[in-house]
């Protein structure tokens, strides 16, 4: 009868134990299957931060090179409307003709002459100048709303201010000629003097443009 239950108690407590270890053995791995699926999703925002952070860098990147082409097209186009300019023989011609000792003569300045000149230009610079630094300010305006490179926009600004006097040079001159023959000899010699500035405003104008590119084909592959 003892032993019955002395027997009967070490089941009991064997079975007991044996719940106990089955207990410890689920919360483990209850615990274990946490970890890994914490260390799953830990893993998963890992990769999902990652693959943004990338797309980022590859959206910013892509942005910032479709920024700098633009500004290498629109400084190229600048580049090819200054040198039009030179293409325009006819219209530089006229001013050419306009300087002082082509219009003046023993008795003073040729009246007839200076009147010819300014009547070809004023076609000329509708046909020809007044568009192509029309194209000219807007490519300045381009390239100033594309970069803040001082070496850049300080270049473009100058440009803009030269060729704006180049043009205005050229009005003024078609502006008084319905004037120059009542105008006395001081008046006149002083509308020939606007025309003096072609050769000075020319050279600073390509000198500008020679530092623009010079300083550009540094930044871009090319400029053409």
């Amino acid at each position: 009868m003892i032993v019955a239950s002395i027997a009967v108690l070490v089941n009991l407590l064997t079975n007991r134990n044996t719940l106990r270890q089955s207990r410890k053995l689920a919360e483990e791995s209850a615990k274990h299957s946490r970890d890994l699926s914490e260390a799953s999703a830990k893993h998963s925002r890992e990769l999902a931060e990652a693959s943004a952070t990338q797309s980022r860098v590859q959206f910013t990147k892509a942005r910032e090179d479709a920024r700098t082409e633009k500004l290498r097209a629109e400084i190229a186009a600048l580049l090819t409307a200054l040198g039009e300019r030179e293409a325009q023989g006819p219209l530089w011609e006229a001013t050419r003709t306009m300087q002082i000792p082509q219009v003046q003569t023993d008795q003073g300045v040729d009246v007839e002459a200076v009147q010819r000149v300014i009547g070809e230009l004023e076609p000329l610079i509708e046909q020809l100048a007044a568009p192509l630094y029309r194209r000219i300010s807007v490519h300045v305006l381009g390239v100033l709303m594309l970069t803040e490179d001082r070496n850049i926009t300080g270049a473009v600004q100058r440009l803009e201010i030269l060729t704006s006097r180049e043009l205005g040079v050229v009005r003024r001159l078609c502006d008084v000629a319905k004037r120059v023959q009542g105008m006395d000899r001081a008046a006149l010699l002083g509308v020939l003097m606007e025309s003096v500035e072609f050769p000075p405003l020319r050279d600073q104008i390509e000198g500008v443009a020679a530092e623009l590119r010079s300083y550009c084909l540094q930044k871009f592959p090319k400029l053409d």
